[in-house]
């Protein structure tokens, strides 16, 4: 069994949680930053024998899924701003 502690989306979010794990946008200069990332370390996974090639297009379209689903989850949890 594990569980996942999503990194915080921006700066002020982590701030505000009080998270001192750099936030996705101090990671990442952006969603394709990211997944260029993820695309990089599986093809070195795949040269170092753990993964196999047919298998790095999934891991970054799980990654794409994942971004995605982190930075819905920021949206809902700020009050809309009239």
């Amino acid at each position: 069994m594990g569980s996942t502690v999503p990194f915080t989306l921006t700066r002020k979010d982590r701030q505000e949680a009080c998270d001192p794990r750099p936030s996705m946008e101090e990671r990442y200069s952006s969603k394709d930053d990211y997944l260029d990332r993820v695309e990089g370390v599986a093809q070195d996974l795949v040269s170092d024998g753990y993964l196999l090639d047919e298998d790095v297009l999934k891991v970054v379209q799980m990654a794409d899924e994942r971004f995605s689903l982190i930075e819905s989850h920021a949206k809902q949890a700020k009050p809309a701003r009239d």
